[in-house]
């Protein structure tokens, strides 16, 4: 986990691999990536270990960056996943390869996401991903377990005041985020007086980070 959340303050430009790439078999992609060299976008490896190259591209896709992910079954690529945001890294074990991605918040938007997408030798395919708010900093000064209970907010302040949203026009109730109605392990990233920035797992899937008042 530690390592996962060092993507989230200490992003480094992603450096693809295009070798073997005019060995794959042939593939159509909606992304546009007219005026661009292809080659700095898509990545080769082998990603469920079978023998056989797969393909990663991640890079512009109208209007925004995109990257969708190609198992190669020897006669096509398939596509696993497709959804915006950019490469940070891939992590290799011993039966699976995980690719972590970042998406940033973008106009209407409002939440950034680390995505894990982790392939394993069986082509079992598990996602994971990491939401939290534009306006909520990341840092990582302390990981322990806690216990908490009350409202994740966006920001270390109390703001209940409604307003509403720029794009859907619902009211949002302040700086809320979720709320933990019962007492929740949770993992503290930093503390700040009162607040804690968490790491709420919400199921096996999504976690949040958000800002929780302990009293």
């Amino acid at each position: 986990m530690e390592e996962r959340l060092r993507l989230l303050t200490k992003k480094e430009k992603w450096e693809c691999d295009t070798t073997g790439f005019f060995n794959l078999p042939r593939f159509n992609h909606h992304c546009n990536v007219e005026n661009q060299h292809p080659f700095d976008y898509y990545h080769v490896l082998d990603l469920n270990m079978d023998g056989k190259n797969d393909l990663i591209y991640s890079g512009p896709c109208n209007p925004y960056f995109q990257t969708t992910i190609f198992l190669n079954d020897g006669l096509k690529l398939k596509p696993i996943h497709d959804y915006p945001g950019l490469i940070v890294s891939i992590e290799a074990k011993a039966d699976s390869k995980s690719v972590n991605i970042f998406k940033e918040s973008i106009v209407c938007d409002h939440f950034s996401e680390l995505i894990r997408v982790t392939i394993f030798k069986d082509s079992r395919i598990v996602r994971n991903q990491i939401s939290f708010d534009a306006s909520t900093k990341i840092q990582t000064e302390t990981l322990s377990e806690i216990r908490v209970k009350g409202v994740l907010r966006t920001t270390p302040e109390l703001n209940d005041t409604g307003k509403e949203a720029d794009c859907s026009g619902q009211v949002q109730k302040g700086n809320h985020l979720l709320y933990l109605e019962k007492l929740t392990t949770v993992v503290e990233l930093k503390r700040e007086g009162h607040w804690r920035l968490i790491l709420y797992p919400m199921n096996s899937m999504n976690s949040w980070i958000g800002w929780i008042r302990v009293d």
